[in-house]
């Protein structure tokens, strides 16, 4: 019954949300949010965590639990954090345009990824914060003689970010007031003293929550101080090149995808944003060589698997 009515509730605000799509320029916005719980589980596998067990929030305020929803991170989750696929961070957007969160929680980025957090001191969101008035979620049921269970999402520190959280997909005006200008690119073998690097991740971490607050031009200076920092702060030329791609800048965004590929050729969000920056620019050879690259790396990514059929290439 709850779901019934919750799903009457939503078909109402999809209006909206679709809106929200089609000035993205995509389809995948929705009134639902999938949301990582204390009783989500998590199971490690060459670098990839898939989660099981999510919570499920709608357009109403409301939220509940299917312990059969699923998930997967190219890092450790923890409690709070939208799952999570190339479109999350697309979807939290929808969600602060259009709908409501329950009571008590905010939008918040977790690190560089998009996640609720409890409004008054950012703590990670817990199961009770989500609808008291719904049971606590149920563990996932053990079965006799199966693999062993994965463990349970208990991550004090997440791991370094691979890229920036972006809620804001819109391209936004033309303005001649947004630097985004891309600094000089890295020199292997890197060897920046441990305190700017820390420093550079404070200043991408500062840029993301720039972005979520609609500041363009801050998060764009502080991208770019993170870089001027640490010339090999991957996760600095990721975030510059993906808002550079969103403010129409398919140049600047390829130089800093470039550069973060020749840091970390595998990471396969970088060359999605390289093909997706050679696309603007005319270059369907360059589009469809960076889109094999992101394939490479992570086998079946749709978003690498849809960037070659756009393309007319196959994939190898």
């Amino acid at each position: 019954m709850l779901l019934t009515a919750w799903l009457s509730f939503a078909s109402a605000n999809e209006a909206a949300c679709r809106t929200c799509c089609v000035e993205a320029g995509e389809d995948v916005c929705a009134p639902m949010l999938r949301v990582v719980g204390e009783e989500s589980s998590a199971a490690g596998m060459a670098g990839d965590w898939n989660v099981k067990g999510l919570w499920l929030l709608g357009c109403d305020h409301t939220a509940y639990w299917d312990a059969t929803a699923t998930g997967w991170f190219d890092h450790p989750p923890v409690p709070g954090e939208v799952a999570t696929d190339e479109t999350s961070s697309t979807a939290l957007k929808c969600f602060v345009q259009n709908c409501g969160f329950p009571a008590g929680l905010c939008p918040r980025a977790n690190g560089t990824f998009p996640a609720l957090k409890t409004c008054s001191d950012e703590r990670e969101m817990a199961d009770t914060d989500l609808v008291p008035k719904l049971a606590r979620p149920q563990p996932l049921p053990v079965v006799r003689d199966a693999p062993p269970a994965p463990t349970r999402v208990v991550i004090a520190q997440p791991e370094p970010a691979p890229s920036p959280t972006v809620v804001r997909t819109t391209p936004s005006p033309p303005t001649t007031t947004i630097d985004l200008s891309v600094p000089a690119g890295p020199i292997p073998p890197c060897e920046t003293p441990p305190a700017m690097q820390r420093e550079s991740a404070n200043q991408v971490n500062r840029g993301n929550d720039n972005e979520i607050a609609g500041d363009d031009e801050e998060a764009a200076g502080a991208y770019r101080a993170a870089l001027s920092l640490d010339a090999c702060n991957v996760h600095g030329w990721v975030a510059l090149g993906n808002l550079a791609n969103r403010m129409g800048d398919a140049g600047g965004a390829a130089r800093a995808f470039d550069s973060a590929l020749l840091l970390q050729p595998t990471h396969y969000g970088a060359a999605v944003g390289l093909g997706r920056a050679r696309e603007a620019l005319g270059d369907q050879h360059g589009a469809a060589a960076a889109y094999q690259q992101a394939l490479d790396a992570r086998p079946g990514l749709p978003a690498a698997l849809d960037g070659l059929e756009r393309v007319g290439v196959a994939p190898r």
